[in-house]
């Protein structure tokens, strides 16, 4: 079994086709990254339905990044 890739979050996505749209600019950008020898970064970016692209908004490397608290009310799994 394979591990997980890298994670990216995709924000600003209005409709079920700009969905569709945003993942597959997402696979074609990872590829041609890892095609090339890059590495893929854990970054939000935030999609442009007019451009039909995505934009990097922040680049997250540790759980911190992402301001996760606990919740109070539930217990710890």
């Amino acid at each position: 079994e394979e591990p997980f890739g890298v994670k990216t979050e995709m924000k600003n996505m209005n409709s079920f086709r700009g969905v569709e749209r945003a993942l597959q600019f997402e696979i074609n950008r990872q590829t041609e990254v890892l095609q090339s020898g890059g590495t893929v970064t854990q970054d939000t970016l935030l999609w442009n339905e007019t451009e039909n692209r995505a934009e990097r908004m922040r680049t997250k490397e540790e759980a911190e990044d992402y301001r996760y608290f606990p919740e109070p009310d539930l217990l710890p799994l």
